[in-house]
Formats: C-alpha cells, structure tokens, sequence
C-alpha cells in the first residue's frame, strides 16, 4: 500500500513529460485515512489518473477526492478510481472531484465515485462550477450529488443522490428515484439491491452487477452500465496493466537429472 500525504501535478514539474505524451498515473492504493489536508490536485493539462484507490476520512474541514486547481486546463482523464470520501465532522462538505474553474476539458469513465457525510446536503461526488468547460462521464458508478455544468452523462449509474447545473446532457443512466428524465434511456426508481451483488459493503467486488441486474444491456447499443461495461472496463483492486501470477505450483526439490517441474496461471489485467 502506498500512503501518499499530497501530490501535486505542477506544471513546471512537468513540462517533459508533456511535450513528449500525456503523463500516464498508475499506483494502487492511494489511502489517506483521518486528515482534512490530504488530496490529489491536478494543476497541468494531459494526465491520465488511472487505477487508483483513495479513501478519505476527516471531520473538522471540508474534505476532497481530486481537486483541479487552474483554468483551461485539457484532456484530463480520470478512469478506473476507486474514491470514497467520508465525514464524521458536521456540516463540513465532501467532495469526490472538485474545481470551480473554468475552461476544463474532462473525461471521467469507469470510476467509483462517493460522498459521506453527517448532512446530506454536504456530499458532493461531483462538483465542477466553472462557467465554461466541457466534462464527459460514462461507466461510473455515482454515490452522493452530482453538480456540473456542459456536462454529458451516459451509462452511468447514481445510487443516491440529487442531480443538478446547467446544460447537461443524461443518456442511458440508471437512478433510485427520479434524478434522470424518464427518457432517452434513462431508468428510474431502480432498486440498487438487484443492480449490484452487493454495492454496501466498502469493497470494489460488490459493485459487479447481480445476475438479472437491470443494469446488464442497458447502455448505450446494448453495453452493460456501470464500472465493468465499456472499453475501458474497471480492474478490482487497479491491478496495474501488466500480466500477473495467481497460481503457481511446482514439484518440489529437483536435480540434473530430475528437473524441477513449474506450472504457472498468470491474466493479463488489460
């Protein structure tokens, strides 16, 4: 596990990477546990934040997943994240992604994203308040109050929560109660119990959709909502995209004339 305090992008850090290709981000488990300081900003344009897990707690001040910190910053990709971030503190905000920038160009796909805290009110999963800026989401799995602007919606499932701005655009999402217009594919009132195995308990397995799932098929051109559907599908536990071993067996102590005998199983973790 990888116990990150902060990090932050900054583009004078950067600029090789940036005039060379996007600057790519894979590490597993980014956990930062009872602080109100510890965040990922994003201050450059062309990054890609893929396959992390960040799991915040705190309860004095408001509380953030991902922050973007400048105008006009483009092809930011947030994909495959597991983010949950929780309150025990009162009337304090929770915040999954956060800016009130302008000019932001956006694409977050296949994440879990989550909001906790005392007052429901106060949790924000997604909170973009610039007043340009274009945002795509897709495949994700939402928990808590979307709030964007120019922002378009699809195969996207919300659990609980409001839905509100100016200028969005929502296809083929699935909601608990009537968030998304009873149209353009969009369903309401879905029981979340028959979405998931089980989306409760704070663990990515539970977000596979349940035999039946009204979430399977459901997208756009037949694709399956949520984390696991689409190109870019969620890995549990953001396995690093390169092959790994789960099994491996052999036969014990060998010599020259009895080689030892190697059997492996290895997947390729896209």
């Amino acid at each position: 596990m990888t116990q990150v305090r902060q990090i932050k992008i900054l583009q004078k850090l950067v600029p090789l990477f940036l005039a060379m290709a996007p600057l790519v981000l894979f590490a597993k488990d980014f956990s930062f546990i009872e602080s109100e300081t510890e965040f990922v900003q994003i201050s450059a344009s062309n990054i890609t934040f893929s396959r992390n897990c960040i799991k915040s707690i705190g309860g004095y001040s408001n509380l953030y997943g991902i922050k973007i910190n400048y105008d006009n910053l483009t092809n930011i990709v947030i994909q495959g994240n597991y983010i949950d971030v929780g309150y025990s503190g009162y009337n304090q905000s929770t915040y999954a992604i956060y800016s009130t920038k302008s000019g932001l160009s956006l694409s977050i796909n296949n994440n879990y994203l989550s909001t906790i805290s005392n007052s429901v009110s106060y949790k924000r999963t997604i909170y973009l308040t610039g007043s340009s800026g274009t945002y795509s989401f897709s495949h994700n799995v939402f928990d808590g109050d979307l709030y964007s602007k120019n922002g378009a919606y699809l195969n996207n499932i919300l659990v609980d929560g409001s839905v509100s701005g100016s200028n969005n655009f929502y296809y083929y999402n699935l909601c608990n109660s009537t968030q998304f217009a009873n149209e353009l594919g969009n369903q309401q009132n879905v029981g979340m119990s028959v979405v998931f195995v089980d989306h409760t308990p704070a663990v990515d397995t539970g977000l596979i959709l349940a035999p039946g799932s009204p979430a399977i098929g459901a997208g756009f051109e037949g694709v399956d909502c949520g984390i696991f559907g689409g190109n870019n599908p969620y890995v549990l536990s953001g396995m690093p995209p390169i092959p790994s071993i789960f099994e491996l067996t052999h036969t014990g102590i060998g010599s020259v004339a009895t080689p030892i005998q190697v059997n492996f199983k290895a997947k390729s973790n896209r």
